[in-house]
């Protein structure tokens, strides 16, 4: 089973309970329309926007980026206690706990040859 959802436009997000990935949803109808595996996902606040979900993977020290159209998992890395994320205007925001620091990834630098 899935928690609940968050959303970016057509599209709702949810994680799967216990960590184990997410699934992506019709906003409209509900039907899923992918799920992805990744274990450890673990963000307290996961976020959607620019096309993809946004997690965490704390012990992994991971941002984690699923993408709505393909399901392709991006890992970026992070700092220690990374545990949300937040996501506004092609950029997202990663809050590191432990380390007490907030860490900033321009979107449009990923997809970045």
């Amino acid at each position: 089973s899935a928690e609940t959802p968050i959303f970016d436009g057509d599209v709702g997000w949810a994680h799967l309970r216990g960590g184990g990935g997410a699934v992506a949803l019709d906003a409209d109808t509900g039907e899923v329309l992918r799920e992805v595996r990744r274990s450890a996902m673990t963000a307290l606040q996961p976020a959607a926007g620019g096309g993809a979900m946004w997690s965490t993977a704390t012990a992994e020290q991971r941002v984690i980026r699923i993408d709505a159209a393909t399901g392709t998992v991006l890992e970026l890395r992070a700092g220690n206690g990374v545990n949300a994320v937040a996501y506004a205007d092609g950029v997202v925001w990663a809050a590191n706990s432990d380390a007490a620091t907030v860490m900033r990834f321009d979107v449009a630098d990923l997809d970045a040859p």
